[in-house]
């Protein structure tokens, strides 16, 4: 089943500022750089995750979630299982207009698919202050 996208319109795109502020904040924030006790005079070396990896870690949750083969999404966002296979391996980065095409398969407008990311970037970090606060 191919999931139809819904075409842009060049004049107004409801998406488009919430996509301009995501792609400013892929283009300058690639790697997501946190303390484990939240602060910024960490004595702790800061954790890098990279974006493209919580990323993919939410898009394969959401193919958990929704028991949807991997190859169904290839079909229905119009990519290759090939390259899927590299997205999803963290092998290549996900490009905007392939997120896009992604939360749309999934039923979801962009900025949904973009605010699960965020939730997951704010969950490891509450996880590393829970792990840290136990070692104690």
């Amino acid at each position: 089943m191919t999931v139809k996208l819904p075409q842009p319109c060049p004049e107004v795109n409801p998406f488009a500022q919430d996509c301009a502020l995501f792609a400013h904040f892929l283009r300058h924030f690639g790697q997501v750089r946190y303390s484990t006790d939240m602060t910024e005079t960490a004595t702790e070396p800061l954790v890098e995750v990279s974006l493209n990896d919580i990323v993919t870690s939410e898009i394969r949750a959401q193919l958990g979630r929704r028991k949807m083969p991997d190859s169904r999404l290839a079909t229905s966002i119009g990519m290759a299982r090939g390259t899927l296979s590299k997205r999803l391996s963290s092998h290549a980065p996900w490009r905007l207009n392939e997120l896009e095409r992604v939360a749309w398969a999934f039923d979801m407008n962009p900025m949904q698919l973009f605010k699960l990311v965020e939730l997951n970037v704010f969950n490891r970090q509450v996880d590393d202050l829970v792990t840290k606060g136990t070692k104690k």
